[in-house]
């Protein structure tokens, strides 16, 4: 299998591998080529781990080996799925153009991408159009309620797509909340709701109601991980720079069994813990007392760990609501974000939830959400690409020069970064020609 080894030296031993391979490779029971091709990949395959995967260099510890493989393991499979998406080069052009042969890129890549000829364009000064069509950015206005509807149906009717259509305030400033198109269309009837469009919502009608300073909104996943993770993900997940102690209670909502909501209520004044179930179960003021004992542990692990003595002296213990149930298999969602306004209307008083969950109800419900999502945005569509929500690209720039490439969309107006084209959709925004039509992801058929 490995070929003539005497190749590689003319002492005797080498003489002797050269006999003994002269003798082996005319039977018919060995595996031999006449090009030693299995020989050529084995060396071909030292050759690139050693320069390529371990860059020539030696190791002294196991762990270092290991990420600098994996780094540049990484960086081969980047490599390999960007060549499917440039474009081929066009022989035709307008302009002769020469090639650079350095770039300016940062990161970690194996050989450099091919070159990619793009008209910079600037955002502000849309004189000479080369990637998109002149013309006034006329958006919709997210406060005509009219303009939202008609918006939301346009949106509703069109093929899923990673656009951003709204962008919420968080209650962590510069953590705003993105709501992509996928993410909307979840709000569609029979479908199961999304957490990135439950906890927007939250933010929403905590603002709403003044209740920013006062209600601390629990991100679900960390919810999540503190009722139903082991140990080492609750102490991942243990807020060590969030005060608690500050705020007057705590709401969120958990997934559970990947396919299931239930809102989750954290009211210190009275020391209870609120698990409620939109689904029509007799075990929720079990399943609240678990959760609380699971709260007890989450707040002994920050004192013990990170310091922190908020509600330390908190006895807590399970506690139950009266609310509706659903009727369906898919409106869990939209049950738990209905029960978790009613809780912030009153805050900080108990309500007794009460509201329909018919088949119609609950339709109309999904539409009033999406709705205030669109509403409430604070997306600058006129300087923002809609794909990051950046004026600046927030990765690595793959064009040559590392300037800002903006395309417009001839149907909606939005603006995108080319490179967040590249980078999201893995479809890279041809070079066309000026007044040529270019629709987006938004608006194609």
């Amino acid at each position: 299998m490995l070929g003539d080894i005497g190749r590689h030296g003319d002492g005797h031993a080498y003489r002797n591998f050269s006999r003994m391979h002269k003798k082996v490779s005319v039977l018919d029971t060995q595996n031999f080529t006449q090009n030693n091709r299995t020989q050529g990949i084995m060396e071909k395959s030292q050759w690139d781990l050693k320069h390529l995967r371990l860059q020539r260099r030696r190791f002294t510890r196991l762990d270092d080996l290991v990420l600098r493989y994996k780094t540049m393991h990484d960086a081969l499979l980047r490599e390999y799925s960007d060549s499917k998406v440039i474009s081929k080069k066009r022989f035709k052009v307008d302009i002769e153009k020469w090639k650079k042969k350095k770039h300016s890129r940062k990161g970690i890549y194996v050989r450099p991408f091919t070159s990619f000829t793009a008209t910079p364009q600037s955002f502000k000064d849309i004189n000479t159009v080369a990637l998109c069509v002149v013309g006034n950015v006329t958006q919709v206005s997210p406060t005509a309620k009219s303009k939202c509807d008609s918006q939301l149906t346009w949106l509703w009717k069109n093929r899923s797509s990673e656009a951003i259509v709204s962008q919420i305030a968080s209650q962590v400033q510069g953590n705003n909340f993105l709501i992509r198109h996928s993410d909307l269309q979840t709000l569609k009837p029979h479908k199961w709701l999304v957490g990135e469009v439950i906890e927007p919502l939250l933010q929403i009608w905590a603002r709403q109601f003044n209740l920013e300073q006062k209600i601390f909104i629990l991100c679900h996943y960390t919810a999540t991980v503190m009722l139903y993770g082991d140990r080492q993900a609750v102490r991942r997940h243990a807020l060590r720079k969030v005060d608690l102690g500050q705020y007057e209670g705590i709401i969120s909502f958990v997934n559970e069994n990947q396919n299931h909501w239930k809102l989750l209520f954290i009211n210190p004044s009275q020391s209870t813990v609120y698990l409620l179930d939109p689904a029509p179960v007799s075990t929720e003021l079990a399943a609240s007392c678990l959760a609380a004992r699971q709260v007890r542990d989450f707040f002994n692990m920050r004192r013990n760990v990170y310091g922190k003595r908020d509600w330390e002296s908190v006895t807590w213990k399970g506690g139950q609501i009266n609310h509706p149930t659903q009727k369906d298999g898919h409106s869990c969602g939209v049950i738990v974000a209905k029960m978790a306004k009613a809780l912030l209307e009153t805050f900080p008083a108990i309500p007794t939830i009460e509201f329909p969950t018919g088949q119609s109800e609950m339709a109309e419900e999904r539409r009033r959400l999406a709705s205030t999502l669109l509403e409430a945005s604070v997306f600058d569509e006129e300087n923002s690409c809609g794909m990051c929500a950046g004026n600046k690209p927030p990765t690595l720039p793959l064009f040559p020069g590392g300037k800002i490439n903006w395309i417009q969309c001839s149907k909606c107006q939005k603006w995108y970064h080319e490179e967040c084209l590249t980078l999201n959709t893995r479809v890279r925004a041809k070079a066309i020609q000026p007044e040529t039509l270019w629709h987006c992801c938004l608006c194609k058929k």
